[in-house]
């Protein structure tokens, strides 16, 4: 695929859409694809958009800037999301400060491909226990304090203080905790 200005007059701004594509609401997606440029300072920005036309384009997913890479293709992997469940269009949008003069000079966009990102791994923060618990200094070495605030007595605490490995350096349980 390739955008160019056939008129030699103006500056660029010309616009390349995909087909329509089914997103769904916060998930987040890759986009990828390889470009290249005949001459160097074209400038390329991507989009998403309800619509195939430049007034929808209202999401800037990636702005390349000069491209400086000439007659070599490069890769480009940018990750966004939407904000709706629905059809949407990417825009790949050529722009510049100055005229075009021959048909030789453009760029090219190959490669498209838009598949879901992998899930985010880790472990979601215990708001409880943010409150109610502090060990300090961290990090420590072999020597440090540990302050258990609970509103209200617990039936069964149990402490476990694992190493970066995961493995159990120290537990401890106890009944009826105040």
């Amino acid at each position: 695929l390739c955008l160019k200005n056939d008129n030699g007059f103006t500056a660029s701004n010309d616009w390349l859409f995909t087909k329509c594509l089914d997103l769904e609401k916060d998930t987040s997606y890759i986009l990828s694809f390889s470009y290249m440029t005949t001459k160097e300072s074209h400038k390329l920005k991507i989009f998403s958009g309800i619509d195939q036309t430049v007034s929808a384009m209202a999401n800037l997913i990636s702005d390349l800037g000069t491209i400086t890479s000439e007659n070599v293709y490069v890769a480009s992997s940018d990750t966004f999301s939407v904000s709706a469940a629905g059809t949407y269009y990417i825009g790949f949008n050529l722009y510049s400060t100055f005229k075009i003069s021959t048909v030789d000079e453009y760029i090219s966009v190959d490669d498209i491909s838009l598949k879901k990102a992998p899930p985010k791994v880790g472990v979601k923060e215990n708001e409880y226990l943010k409150k109610n618990i502090s060990l300090y200094p961290n990090p420590s070495e072999n020597k440090f304090t540990l302050d258990l605030n609970f509103p209200k007595s617990q039936e069964f605490v149990k402490i476990e203080i694992c190493n970066l490995l995961g493995n159990s350096v120290f537990s401890l349980a106890k009944s009826n905790v105040t």
